[in-house]
């Protein structure tokens, strides 16, 4: 990375704040380009991308070094929030942490997949909003692939459960068997349809989609089997199900109390389980407390994915190893891309001195031979020449140093 510019990153994830707090920094749709282009309004900002997803929320920009944008920057996605919730990295550090995100290293359930997949619709929105340039559209491009060489290469993501899962899972220990479950799945999204998926292999007995697009729904309970509806008349949908899932984005509270006939709760054989991986969280407050609901959000998932964490642990450990590797990588190419004016210039000269070596030795009785061989012997040179600034580029931040740098990230996470 030239001296020019260097990254900076600033978030809150599941790991600083807990799912209510992330819940109101959470960003989703046209909002996400509405804060980039805030963001670029910011002085000493060039680049900029925006990722919001059910656990974590983080803005990460290229500034000039000297400029104190971190206030600016942080002020438009977390304004209020507390200090002991928000993150701040920098240069090597902020490539570490994107690293470790795309990788599955940072995330609740250790090797998930799904924030790939979020990550690269995250691209695509700041590369409409005109946010990625030189410096964070490699980065980034190189995040992606090191989280596909971290799930080829190691065994992270053996066995590993996404969010969707993971609640399955918990829904498995309540239930037993789904075979006489009716299931009703709010949302119709990719979270919404891994559970109707898992929910589907599990021959659950019934499914019902509920979504704002009817036809979002159609189309999940076409592909996965099952009814279709809105989101009109949900007490009526909540009275015949067992179990709900929930998976909306931006919409906190739209599960009210007026939405439960308490008194056919009450006369329930089993509570109505209620699975809510929404950010912010759907259910009103109080619907935990109901007589005959059993209710778990994102935070009550983390419960199961701790219970698999030490599976995976030696994976991650190998996977690390890979990762640091990687951002040696990036760092010593994004130093030798920095050389790039001082290559031209050398290039140039190197043509330069060879045409008037040629025309003090030979002048005008020069043979094409001689060219050739002048041409050759010039462009050898300059291999010698690129090589020693490769090999400078690659040290200018050795791994060693890097993985020191990586143990002292990870300590203090």
């Amino acid at each position: 990375m030239s001296s020019a510019t260097e990254f900076l990153l600033i978030g809150i994830s599941w790991r600083t704040a807990p799912v209510d707090v992330r819940g109101r920094y959470a960003i989703s749709g046209n909002s996400v380009s509405d804060r980039l282009d805030a963001i670029s309004a910011i002085d000493g900002v060039h680049e900029r991308f925006v990722l919001s997803t059910c656990n974590r929320t983080e803005v990460l920009v290229t500034v000039s070094p000297g400029k104190k944008v971190e206030d600016a920057v942080g002020g438009i996605l977390f304004a209020g929030a507390e200090a002991g919730h928000v993150y701040v990295f920098r240069g090597i550090q902020a490539v570490i942490h994107l690293f470790r995100a795309a990788a599955g290293l940072d995330s609740m359930v250790l090797g998930e997949t799904e924030i790939l997949g979020q990550i690269k619709i995250a691209v695509g929105i700041a590369r409409e909003s005109d946010g990625l340039g030189e410096h964070l559209e490699p980065l980034l491009r190189r995040a992606i692939s090191v989280g596909k060489r971290v799930r080829t290469e190691t065994a992270i993501g053996e066995g590993t459960l996404s969010v969707a899962r993971v609640g399955v899972t918990l829904a498995e220990r309540v239930f037993g068997s789904f075979k006489k479950v009716s299931a009703l799945i709010l949302g119709a999204g990719d979270t919404a349809r891994l559970v109707g998926k898992h929910l589907q292999a599990a021959e659950t007995g019934s499914l019902t989609f509920a979504n704002r697009t009817l036809d979002h729904a159609e189309s999940l309970a076409s592909d996965l089997g099952g009814l279709a509806c809105d989101l009109g008349n949900l007490k009526e949908r909540i009275a015949n199900a067992n179990l709900i899932f929930i998976a909306l984005d931006g919409a906190p509270n739209l599960l009210g109390l007026d939405e439960f006939d308490r008194r056919a709760l009450s006369r329930r054989d089993r509570p109505l389980l209620i699975v809510d991986l929404s950010i912010p969280r759907v259910a009103a407050e109080g619907v935990a407390e109901l007589d005959g609901v059993l209710y778990y959000d994102l935070d009550d998932v983390r419960r199961i994915v701790d219970e698999n964490q030490r599976e995976r642990q030696l994976a991650s450990d190998t996977a690390s190893t890979l990762l640091v590797s990687e951002v040696h990588k990036f760092v010593s190419l994004q130093t030798y891309a920095s050389f790039s004016p001082a290559i031209n210039k050398l290039r140039a000269r190197f043509i330069e001195v060879a045409d008037q070596v040629m025309d003090d030795v030979a002048g005008e009785t020069a043979t094409p031979e001689m060219m050739r061989l002048s041409t050759e012997l010039s462009r050898r040179l300059l291999d010698v020449a690129l090589s020693q600034m490769k090999e400078s580029a690659r040290h200018a931040q050795p791994e060693d140093v890097l993985r020191h740098e990586y143990r002292q990230f990870l300590d203090n996470l």
